[in-house]
C-alpha cells in the first residue's frame, strides 16, 4: 500500500493553514502514514497524529494570544488596539524591559496549552512517522528528529523546542539550548522523502526560514496560499477561521485539479477567448494604441507591450502564457465586482457572473502599480480592463 505523508511549514499563527488543508484531504478520503513539520507545524503534526481532525480544530478555535502568553505580552503584541489606545510606547518600554531582565518571553502558558491537546502515548501507540526539526544553540547543529528518536516523556519538550522563536526564553533539553527549527529547514520535505514515501502534500505558510533541497523526483504536491495569511503572531480565533478556510479552499484546489490563484475554478475552457484575442475588434485594437511606444501597430500593441504588461502587473513569471494572463484578468474583475471567492465555480458559471454583475464603486487603491504601467487614472484604468475582458468574453 502506498505510503502518504504530510509537511507543515512553520509560520506561528499561519498554522491555521494547514487545519484546513488536512480537512480537505481527510474529506476526500486522504490517510497518512507520517507527519512532519518545523516550528507550529511540528506542533500540528503532533496534533493530527494524536487526534485526527477534530482535537487541531478545537485547539485552533480556541487559540489566543491571551491563552498563550502572560497578560501584558498578549498586550502588546495585539499592538493596533494598543496604539488606537495611546498606550502604545509607554507599554513596549515597560514590558521589554522586564522581558530582557527575565532573558526573554516566558513559554509556560505555550507549553499548558499545546500540552492540553498533544496525546505523546496515543502518538506512540499509533506507529506514524511523525517529526520534527530543532537547532542546538549549544551545540551549533540542527536536528530533525521522529518520535522513536525522542525519549519517551520529552515530545513537548522537544516540540518546544522546535518553536521556540527569537525573544522566548530559550528552551533546554539537559544542559542544552535549542530554538526554533526554522534556521535549519522550515519545510523539512526530506525527512519524509528518505523514509521512502509515494506521496507527500507539503504544505507552505510562505513564512519566513530557510527551506533546503529535496529530491524532486519524490511525488510531492505543495500546497501554498496565494493571498497573506495572518502575521506570525496575530492568533486570533477571527484570524484562525480566516486561514482555515483558506486552507480549505486550497486543499480542494490541490485535490480535485482547480484553477485560479483567487478563486477556484473547474472546466476552465479559455478556446472562445483566446480565439477573441488573436482576433481583437478594431475599436478595442484602436483604444490600444495609447499605450504604445513608438511605432508598433495593431495586434503587435497587442502582444509585444499590452499583454507582457499584464502578466508583469499579475506576477505571473517570466514564462507565462496567455491561458495565465485570461484567468489572472477574470478573477481580478470578478473581484472587482464582489463575486464571492469561496466557492467553486463551474468556468461557464463565473464568467456569466463576470458579465452580469455590477462593478463596484471603490477598491481602496488595488491597482496603482497598474495605472503606472499604463499611464492613466485609476478609474480609467479600471474602466479600461473591464472593456478589455468583456471584448474577450464576448467576441
Amino acid at each position: 500500500m502506498a505510503k502518504i505523508g504530510m509537511v507543515l511549514e512553520g509560520g506561528g499563527a499561519r498554522g491555521a493553514y494547514h487545519v484546513g488543508v488536512y480537512q480537505a484531504y481527510l474529506e476526500h478520503g486522504y490517510r497518512f502514514d507520517g507527519f512532519v513539520g518545523t516550528s507550529i507545524g511540528a506542533i500540528n503534526a503532533a496534533t493530527f497524529a494524536s487526534h485526527e481532525f477534530e482535537s487541531a480544530l478545537k485547539l485552533w478555535e480556541n487559540i489566543s494570544l491571551c491563552q498563550l502568553f502572560d497578560a501584558d505580552v498578549a498586550e502588546v503584541l495585539e499592538w493596533e488596539t494598543a496604539k488606537a489606545e495611546g498606550v502604545l510606547n509607554d507599554r513596549i518600554k515597560s514590558v521589554l524591559s522586564r522581558v530582557v531582565a527575565e532573558k526573554g518571553i516566558d513559554t509556560g502558558k505555550i507549553r499548558a496549552f499545546i500540552s492540553t491537546y498533544i496525546d505523546e502515548e496515543a502518538i506512540r501507540k499509533a506507529g506514524l512517522d511523525v517529526g520534527l526539526v530543532t537547532y542546538s544553540r549549544t551545540d551549533k547543529k540542527p536536528h530533525e528528529l521522529f518520535v522513536a528518536d525522542i525519549p519517551e516523556g520529552m515530545l513537548i519538550d522537544y516540540l518546544m523546542a522546535s518553536s521556540n522563536l527569537p525573544g522566548f526564553k530559550a528552551q533546554m533539553i539537559g544542559d542544552k539550548k535549542f530554538i526554533d527549527g526554522f534556521v535549519h529547514n522550515n519545510l523539512p520535505v526530506n525527512m519524509l522523502t528518505s523514509k521512502g514515501y509515494d506521496e507527500i502534500i507539503a504544505v507552505r505558510t510562505n513564512s519566513f526560514g530557510k527551506i533546503r533541497d529535496y529530491d524532486k523526483t519524490a511525488n510531492v504536491t505543495v500546497v501554498s496560499p496565494y493571498t497573506d495569511l495572518a502575521d506570525t503572531l496575530a492568533f486570533s480565533n477571527e484570524n484562525s477561521r480566516a486561514d482555515i478556510q483558506v486552507g480549505y479552499f486550497d486543499g480542494l484546489k490541490a485535490i480535485r485539479g482547480l484553477q485560479g490563484r483567487y478563486y477556484y475554478l473547474r472546466d476552465v475552457n479559455l478556446r472562445g477567448m483566446l480565439e477573441n484575442l488573436m482576433f481583437l475588434k478594431h475599436d478595442m485594437l484602436t483604444e490600444l494604441k495609447q499605450f504604445s511606444a513608438g511605432k508598433i501597430v495593431g495586434n503587435r500593441i497587442l502582444f509585444e507591450q499590452v499583454m507582457p504588461r499584464l502578466g508583469k502587473y499579475y506576477k505571473l513569471g517570466k514564462e507565462f502564457t496567455y491561458e495565465e494572463v485570461l484567468i489572472a484578468m477574470l478573477e481580478h474583475v470578478a473581484y472587482r465586482k464582489g463575486i464571492e471567492r469561496f466557492k467553486i465555480y463551474d468556468f461557464d458559471q463565473f464568467v456569466e457572473l463576470i458579465k452580469k454583475t455590477k462593478t463596484r464603486s471603490s477598491l481602496g487603491g488595488q491597482l496603482s502599480s497598474f495605472d503606472q504601467f499604463f499611464m492613466s487614472s485609476k478609474v480609467e484604468t479600471e474602466k479600461f480592463i473591464e472593456r478589455f475582458l468583456l471584448t474577450l468574453i464576448e467576441g
